[in-house]
């Protein structure tokens, strides 16, 4: 069963399986003669506006299932094989140099770019979401910009959505480590998540790093009493794995990044638009900005 929220005479259901099962159950009632179906899914949607609120509470649990799992990995495979061409050189280095040279001047005078690598993707039970974005960061050494993004003790004094972080290990040029994310977009979500980078140094002094995710829990009732860490791939579907590519090429004023990557989350559920859609459709691309921008915003301080 999944959590039931009682209040103001009315209910709203956080577990999807049992909305699945209300949605095909129509009541019948009868008003002077005239048969009126409702329900109680519209009765559900309607209610929950009074009781919506931000914390873990009313947001509908999902499961992450193997199908998705597998959906996720082999579009990942395909999408790295442009990844891998750009790093070894049969392809731009950047995304933005297989574009018009304009999109590369705008970057180096100064502007965020956002684009769409490919488009987000609709597989079994799940939504990856494809993004990238490019920037500049003048007067800043490439060396720098990769000490920053590989030091995890220190990413909770420079991103904002993070708000823990540590380091777990280091070898050689694999690093690993911690970050707990909080984002608010109708529903506030909080994650605890660990990660595994691998730099790459290139010729030329450019740098390539592959961040995959490695584990990602939702944190239930955060900052009360009840704390805790739901099950992996039990939660609220918001995040279930995300990988994030980097790009760093050396100019002789400072250094282009690039950042692409693929968040793995839940499907939208029929009639729960209006509070899981904000946070999936818009959290991907708004974290991965703000990422990107804070590391410029770091060297520009």
């Amino acid at each position: 069963m999944g959590d039931i929220i009682i209040g103001i005479g009315c209910c709203f259901v956080t577990d999807e399986s049992i909305i699945n099962t209300w949605r095909c159950k129509p009541v019948m009632t009868h008003h002077k003669g005239i048969v009126r179906r409702h329900f109680f899914l519209h009765k559900i949607i309607l209610y929950s506006f009074i009781l919506i609120g931000t914390t873990a509470h009313a947001q509908p649990k999902t499961k992450l299932e193997q199908k998705t799992v597998q959906a996720f990995e082999e579009y990942t495979r395909k999408f790295e094989k442009n990844i891998d061409a750009a790093v070894s050189g049969e392809k731009p280095f950047l995304w933005i140099q297989n574009h018009d040279s304009d999109k590369q001047s705008q970057v180096h005078r100064g502007e965020i770019l956002i684009f769409k690598p490919d488009k987000n993707v609709d597989i079994p039970k799940g939504i990856i979401h494809v993004w990238g974005v490019s920037a500049f960061i003048s007067g800043t050494k490439a060396e720098d910009v990769i000490n920053l993004l590989l030091d995890y003790d220190n990413h909770k004094n420079v991103y904002p959505s993070v708000i823990d972080s540590k380091l777990l290990g280091k070898g050689g040029d694999t690093v690993k480590g911690y970050l707990k994310f909080k984002y608010k977009k109708v529903l506030t979500v909080v994650l605890n998540t660990e990660h595994q980078a691998v730099l790459t140094r290139l010729k030329k002094g450019r740098y390539f790093i592959r961040v995959l995710s490695t584990r990602i829990t939702e944190v239930e009732n955060y900052g009360e009493p009840g704390e805790s860490e739901l099950p992996v791939g039990r939660d609220s579907g918001f995040l279930w794995r995300l990988n994030s590519y980097w790009f760093v090429e050396p100019q002789q004023d400072g250094v282009f990044i690039e950042c692409q990557s693929l968040t793995l989350t839940r499907h939208i559920p029929f009639g729960l638009g209006w509070a899981v859609g904000p946070f999936v459709n818009s959290v991907p691309k708004d974290s991965l900005e703000e990422l990107v921008d804070s590391t410029r915003q770091f060297f520009s301080d």
